[in-house]
């Protein structure tokens, strides 16, 4: 679990993200264990300050596979691992 937060938790600028056949896609590269809906399809080039955010309860979270990137501005929260 701990390997995951690591790629979870990082800065994506230049990078780009996919969601197609069911799975989420960094640089296509597949994001594991990370799934989507079979009926989405989309690819998102980040920008500076801009992220594409990920829950941790793959099937129950709100994430950015339901509303897209968003800007640093948005961000009001800090990650703490530990």
């Amino acid at each position: 679990p701990y390997r995951r937060q690591r790629q979870m938790c990082k800065e994506t600028a230049g990078d780009t993200v996919q969601l197609k056949d069911s799975r989420v896609y960094i640089n296509h590269v597949y994001l594991s264990p990370y799934t989507c809906d079979a009926d989405i399809a989309a690819a998102y080039n980040l920008e500076a300050d801009h992220y594409f955010v990920l829950g941790d309860n793959d099937g129950a979270s709100i994430d950015s596979r339901d509303f897209g990137i968003i800007s640093k501005e948005h961000i009001i929260g800090k990650v703490i691992l530990f």
